[in-house]
């Protein structure tokens, strides 16, 4: 499994995590995460709200699922 689908699978597994989160727990570097992130955004497979700090979702999550403000 490459970087990419581990993060995306992360997401999936625990949505609203910030970058900082999905680094500390998969534990590769913060550039490689961004990258990735801003990659997975592109092609629409998750996206991300500002609450405080920038949250990351799966696309197609239900509300009631995201964390709240």
């Amino acid at each position: 499994m490459d970087n990419q689908e581990k993060i995306l699978e992360h997401i999936k597994k625990t949505p609203g995590h910030t970058q900082a989160q999905i680094t500390y727990r998969l534990d590769i570097p913060q550039s490689t995460i961004k990258y990735h992130l801003l990659q997975l955004i592109k092609e629409n497979k998750i996206f991300s709200e500002k609450l405080f700090k920038i949250h990351y979702f799966p696309v197609g999550i239900e509300d009631k699922l995201k964390i709240k403000t």
